[in-house]
């Protein structure tokens, strides 16, 4: 059973809704819960919801699932039982704090306002809402070594509860998520009251003792405001400030792949645009020279007939000429002439000659009919030829341009486009990697004046935010304890470095890991602290999250040891087999085991629709 004085709160639903939306809702529940399942299935935008409802600036990213959604609902529960509701806009501003759950929330209940900027000491802002759930309204911290202090703010807590994926497997300390060089003495002096229960309200401020010195560390911030200003920029052109220049080796080697695969693509397009047109050109000259032999067919066809006409024609004469002269003698019945006249004068007239002169030129023209013929053969041949290279030229111009049309020509677009977003990427990069020098650069300066300084000044400082061996050596058993119920597979003595102010784990930095090893030791120090706070009775909020700590086991430098140990088994079991005075969220990739399944708050996005399974955050 929970204790009903704890401090902290758990989250127990977050709900989306918008007009003719269908709300996008989650429950989760004390001790363990497990959001599964594949990617683009609603799991960042869900961290990124909570990280927003806990009072980050920036609203969620909008994704093609979310849009027509206006409002975000987030209901929390103290461990002694009291519910409450916060509804915010996705487009920011400030908060509205019902008291009850959200089904409670009606139109007749008035919210109270609660302003998105932080005010110390007030509980009229969203920070200092939580804080006074948290039993750390009042707390102090250090924000710079010369012992100026601030009031805890409830994104100092956050950032040592909810853990995105950019930031479990990086290599910088976990006391350290922002990475700022300005934040450092606040999330070290935080720590520091976590470990040890006291904060930095007694700390007096001290002046500077000499003008050199003030000058010195009026350089040094003017350099550290230079530096901050500049991370942030470096921040907005990339979310992995450490591996810029190995983003640039791939897209350079991306863009000269994609560069040859354009000049491929081109070339083939004028290639096959060269082999259309030269067929255009054929057929154009194939249907131009078939119209002329098709009116020349027309004329042989019309002489044939001609030749025909004449044939019949002398036939007629030489059989008219023969049936003359077989006649026999009489007067004509007209003019009264007698036969014998008529003979005398038939008689000048040779029909034999006739038929002869007749079948001479019959024979004369069917020579001409049989040439004639003949070209009207060729011709004809030469019509099929043509006709036959048109047809088969067509189907190859159809299919040569349809090939240009369905994919040389897309293709071609498609990675002139890819190019075009990979050189602007590029050129994004490049940017960064200017930063990241200046960055450098300001840092060396910076550590010059600072290295000026005389050393005993610089170890009196030192000394008074940082946390010390002496304080963490309980804290490291913590994550020592954790770590073997993991199967960690290098586990050891865990020590803590005051130089990195990180933990130590078998002799070996964490920071020196892969990305999969750090990913499991920064959720273990995450774990391990909270585990710590409430043994201690510390102000912490006794919810943790953390997004992906097992996906990048699949990285080469993790995986076999990782594997043979069961590692994600022993994970899953130990968080499982916790009291139900935390909360811890976990979302990752693949399912927990069955038996954790069935103990665990146990969440499955399918991204399939049907047969009971849910597809997403988002209704589908």
């Amino acid at each position: 059973m929970a204790k009903a004085n704890l401090p902290g709160f758990l989250i127990t639903g977050l709900t989306l809704t918008g007009k003719s939306k269908e709300p996008a809702s989650l429950t989760f529940s004390r001790g363990l819960n497990v959001v599964s399942g594949a990617s683009d299935t609603g799991k960042s935008y869900l961290v990124d919801c909570i990280n927003y409802m806990l009072g980050g600036e920036t609203p969620p990213k909008t994704i093609d699932e979310s849009k027509g959604y206006e409002k975000l609902w987030f209901e929390i529960e103290t461990w002694g039982g009291d519910a409450f509701t916060l509804e915010r806009s996705l487009r920011g501003g400030d908060f509205n704090l019902y008291s009850g759950k959200l089904a409670e929330v009606g139109e007749n209940k008035e919210p109270t306002t609660l302003k998105q900027k932080h005010r110390a000491g007030a509980t009229d802002n969203a920070s200092g809402f939580y804080l006074s759930l948290t039993n750390l309204l009042d707390v102090k911290i250090r924000t710079n070594k010369s012992g100026k202090t601030r009031n805890v703010t409830f994104r100092d807590v956050a950032h040592m509860t909810l853990i995105s994926e950019e930031h479990i497997y990086t290599t910088r300390s976990p006391i350290h998520p922002t990475g700022s060089f300005t934040n450092r003495t606040v999330e070290e002096s935080f720590f520091r009251f976590l470990l040890t229960g006291v904060d930095d309200s007694s700390v007096i401020a001290t002046r500077p003792a000499t003008e050199e010195k003030v000058r010195r560390e009026a350089q040094v911030e003017a350099i550290e405001v230079l530096i901050e200003e500049t991370e942030k920029a470096l921040r907005e052109l990339t979310d992995s400030p450490d591996e810029i220049s190995e983003q640039l080796e791939k897209v350079a080697n991306t863009v000269s792949e994609l560069t040859e695969s354009v000049a491929l693509d081109r070339s083939r397009l004028h290639e096959r645009q060269e082999q259309r047109r030269v067929l255009w050109s054929q057929v154009q000259r194939r249907t131009a020279r078939l119209e002329v032999l098709e009116r020349l067919e027309n004329r042989f066809v019309l002489l044939n007939k001609h030749y025909d006409s004449d044939v019949e024609r002398l036939n007629a004469v030489a059989e008219a000429a023969y049936t003359l002269s077989q006649l026999p003698g009489a007067s004509c019945p007209v003019c009264g002439t007698s036969g014998l006249e008529i003979e005398e004068g038939a008689a000048s007239v040779d029909v034999a000659s006739l038929q002869e002169a007749c079948k001479e030129e019959i024979r004369k023209i069917n020579l001409l009919r049989e040439d004639l013929d003949a070209t009207l053969s060729d011709l004809r041949d030469e019509m099929e030829q043509k006709g036959r290279g048109n047809e088969r030229d067509r189907r190859r111009y159809q299919r040569i341009a349809e090939e240009i049309e369905n994919e040389l020509r897309p293709a071609e677009v498609v990675n002139r486009e890819e190019l075009s977003e990979l050189l602007d990427v590029r050129a994004k990069l490049e940017r960064a990697e200017g930063l990241a020098l200046q960055i450098s650069a300001l840092r060396q300066r910076r550590d010059s004046i600072a290295s000026s300084r005389k050393k005993k000044v610089k170890r009196n400082e030192a000394d008074v935010a940082t946390a010390k061996t002496s304080e963490s050596t309980e804290f490291c058993q913590f994550v020592e304890e954790l770590l073997e119920e993991w199967n960690f597979p290098e586990s050891g003595r865990v020590t803590f470095s005051e130089e990195n102010q990180d933990i130590v784990i078998a002799g070996q930095d964490r920071k020196s890991h892969g990305k999969g090893i750090r990913a499991l030791t920064y959720s273990a120090f995450i774990v391990a602290l909270m585990w710590y706070c409430r043994s201690k009775d510390r102000q912490h909020p006794g919810l943790v999250v953390l997004d992906s700590p097992l996906v990048a086991y699949r990285e080469p430098d993790a995986v076999e040891r990782v594997k043979a140990k069961d590692v994600k088994g022993a994970f899953y079991k130990s968080l499982a087999d916790w009291e139900e005075d935390v909360q811890v969220i976990v979302f990752e990739n693949e399912d927990p085991p069955k038996a954790v399944q069935r103990s665990a708050n146990h969440v499955h996005f399918s991204k399939q629709v049907g047969r009971g399974m849910r597809y997403g955050f988002f209704p589908k």
